[in-house]
């Protein structure tokens, strides 16, 4: 912990001598409040992570691009194993709040999937869930983990979802919304840790919330008809900092600033310059036309991406058993997943 500390210290971004202190919650890197020339800050020390398809890069331009959006906290400096933030001085949501706080988070995704599309600058990663499951299925099996001999079973189930998952159009997307990656200032609500940004379809983000967050299937239904029905339509998505170009470096680097992360199917679609969205298009995932009821196709990919969204947390936390060095109970970790993606599966059948 001591070496980390020094490495914060060391950055060159600060205005004179700092303390740092440890921030507790992160499932993936270790985080140190920082106070610097009368503002205070979050460093984040971690570099490339590929066995979970995190690289630095990708992160800071997708947090880059949030924060021009308006729904993130300005990214100060960013190098190859550390970056630095702005501090939001608010609460750190539970699952019950992000329930309670449904609309006001909907206006904040609406912003990323249209806004920060628009924002990104430089190369960006995409994301498919069903490809990280296979990268996962891989590299579990070369490690001699204590659950391959279920993954062939995991992986059959997982092919049946992306089949009926399908094609969409893709935007910016978080891809790893929990609880804890939801700050509220009482004004705005704020989303950080970026490191599983990228294009992908805004419905795996939808599902991936509620995965994250215990939506039961009345929430699951009004979710899906505010988001592709029009409302919430950005309202108070949040308000981070002047949107504008940020100082320090343009090296690798990313932001956190709060609890763990974690990483579904993407790529460019290449159209008219204007980027993804939520709401518009055809194929699963584009609202149709525009109207607030949830049909049966809608609700198929829905449930076929919530499922593979446990799925992908629980295969996150197998990974983590064998090589994270942070002191997590990643077996039960990878077991309440589990059972998650069983549950959700047999919902995913029964539509």
């Amino acid at each position: 912990m001591t070496s980390r500390i020094d490495r914060v210290r060391e950055l060159p971004c600060w205005r004179g001598a700092v303390a740092p202190r440890p921030l507790a919650g992160g499932l993936s890197n270790h985080n140190f409040t920082v106070e610097d020339g009368g503002a205070k800050f979050v460093a984040r020390i971690g570099g490339d992570m590929l066995i979970h398809n995190v690289m630095r890069f990708n992160e800071a331009a997708c947090g880059r691009a949030a924060a021009a959006a308006g729904i993130a906290p300005r990214l100060v400096h960013a190098e190859a194993d550390a970056s630095v933030i702005e501090f939001i001085d608010g609460a750190t949501l539970d699952a019950a709040a992000v329930r309670a706080n449904l609309p006001r988070i909907l206006a904040t995704l609406k912003k990323l999937h249209r806004h920060g599309t628009r924002a990104l600058r430089g190369p960006v990663l995409a994301f498919s869930v069903f490809h990280v499951a296979r990268h996962y299925r891989r590299l579990l099996e070369e490690n001699h983990s204590r659950h391959a001999p279920a993954l062939p079973r995991l992986l059959d189930m997982a092919a049946r979802l992306e089949s009926a998952a399908g094609g969409a159009r893709v935007a910016l997307c978080h891809n790893d919304l929990l609880a804890a990656n939801f700050i509220d200032d009482g004004r705005a609500m704020w989303l950080i840790d970026w490191e599983h940004a990228g294009f992908n379809t805004p419905l795996f983000d939808l599902a991936n919330l509620a995965s994250n967050n215990a939506f039961p299937e009345e929430l699951e239904r009004e979710m899906l008809a505010r988001y592709y029905g029009g409302d919430g339509d950005d309202g108070d998505g949040g308000s981070g900092g002047d949107g504008g170009e940020v100082d320090g470096s343009d090296g690798d680097g990313g932001d956190d600033g709060g609890d763990g992360s974690r990483d579904g199917d993407g790529g460019d679609d290449g159209g008219d310059g204007n980027g993804g969205g939520g709401d518009g298009g055809g194929g699963c995932g584009d609202g149709g036309d525009g109207n607030a009821s949830v049909d049966a196709a809608l609700w198929r990919c829905f449930k076929a991406l919530r499922a593979a969204s446990h799925l992908r947390e629980a295969m996150w936390s197998m990974t983590a058993e064998i090589f994270s060095e942070l002191a997590q109970d990643y077996p039960a970790y990878t077991a309440k997943n589990l059972d998650d993606f069983h549950q959700a599966f047999t919902q995913f059948t029964a539509t």
